[in-house]
């Protein structure tokens, strides 16, 4: 269920940096959630899924994610980036590029997708690059982990490249959970983060 789309299910949109969703669809998938999604919560089928690039370096023609009308994308990028990727999108009119600046700028991002498209809440997933941005700019409300003995990936990949010990302390545990039977070793945690001092959360 959590991998399922449990964690996403309220989500206006979903976001990932562009390495995340090589080859994927950012949604909710399991049957129960997706009647629940539509029919109680009244939302999209799908989530817009918001995707990160600083260089704009994106597969348009082959990536699934860009070749469906039936979603909605929003790539947010910088100034050169998107200078480089509007030639590429043709007439994808559900493909929307959208520049943070010169540089990349997640908070002026954040502001852009609200003021914009009227999306209030957001998950992200994967990628410790987005997640060190995300964390470090006070736009991350809720922090969820999970541990699996089954490697899909890099094994030991850490999910913040900043300092660990610093951002534990910002941490408040929600609930933690652990699997039991067939899903011995799984585990799933919880966290709200504390805003850093002196920041005013956006």
């Amino acid at each position: 269920m959590l991998y399922e789309g449990l964690s996403r299910i309220h989500a206006d949109a979903i976001l990932a940096g562009s390495k995340t969703v090589k080859g994927i669809v950012l949604s909710v998938w399991h049957p129960d959630l997706v009647e629940f999604r539509i029919k109680v919560l009244g939302k999209r089928r799908h989530p817009i899924n918001v995707i990160t690039t600083r260089r704009g370096e994106l597969d348009i023609e082959n990536q699934l994610v860009f070749n469906n009308p039936e979603l909605e994308v929003i790539v947010l990028t910088t100034d050169s980036g998107k200078e480089k990727l509007d030639p590429k999108i043709g007439n994808r009119s559900w493909v929307h590029i959208e520049s943070t600046g010169s540089e990349s700028d997640l908070v002026q991002g954040f502001k852009t997708l609200k003021e914009i498209y009227g999306i209030n809440l957001i998950s992200s997933i994967g990628g410790r690059n987005v997640a060190t941005d995300l964390i470090n700019q006070d736009l991350i409300s809720d922090l969820y982990l999970t541990h699996t003995p089954i490697v899909r990936a890099q094994e030991n990949t850490p999910f913040y490249l900043g300092d660990r010990k610093e951002l534990f302390k910002r941490l408040k545990l929600v609930t933690s959970k652990k699997g039991l039977g067939p899903e011995k070793g799984v585990s799933f945690t919880h966290y709200q983060l504390v805003p850093q001092a002196g920041i005013e959360p956006a």
